[in-house]
């Protein structure tokens, strides 16, 4: 092929980060990609140290943006798979953390995406603590990874509040400890 012109490659550095918070530290500028480890600093005592990462993209129209784990200050998350992670919102699974604000942006962000919401097995015992109910207002699948590896330990509240009007909802491969009622 003696007439194809050679054209520059561009190269792109992807920068690893061990958490979330780290994205902050980082120069802001459009289209940067950036791999983040864990949500929260790796607990490398664990065989899973590393929960609730991806890969980002900086987005400088969304900068004012933080949902907590689809979009963090600009910082856009890819989503690859089917499902939305509650690890992707900070739920740690460890059964004493309450969880419960970070399912619930989980949720929140399914709602938005129209995906449904896996919660993966967690640290010991695979439960999360949420001191607060989870509230389901939209149809929506929530599944975990089985009733043995994770679930939902309600300390002092319901699981879940479900609006009556909704008309699917599918808690599955979870369990719960404590009780799920709906709302008037």
């Amino acid at each position: 092929v003696n007439n194809a012109e050679s054209k520059p490659i561009r190269t792109v550095n992807i920068e690893q980060v061990d958490k979330i918070a780290d994205l902050d530290t980082l120069t802001k500028l459009d289209k940067r990609t950036v791999i983040v480890k864990s949500y929260h600093t790796p607990n490398y005592a664990l065989a899973n140290p590393f929960k609730g990462g991806g890969t980002f993209i900086y987005d400088a129209g969304k900068v004012n943006t933080n949902d907590g784990g689809i979009v963090i200050n600009g910082w856009v998350r890819q989503i690859t798979q089917a499902e939305i992670l509650a690890t992707w919102f900070g739920a740690k699974g460890d059964g004493t953390t309450d969880d419960a604000d970070a399912i619930q942006k989980a949720v929140n962000a399914c709602n938005a995406f129209n995906k449904p919401l896996r919660i993966p097995k967690g640290d010991g015992l695979g439960l999360y603590r949420i001191t607060k109910p989870i509230s389901i207002t939209k149809s929506i699948s929530i599944s975990g990874d089985g009733y043995n590896y994770s679930g939902l330990k309600c300390d002092g509240c319901d699981g879940f509040v479900i609006d009556k009007a909704i008309n699917h909802v599918s808690i599955i491969d979870m369990t719960i400890l404590q009780a799920t009622r709906y709302s008037d």
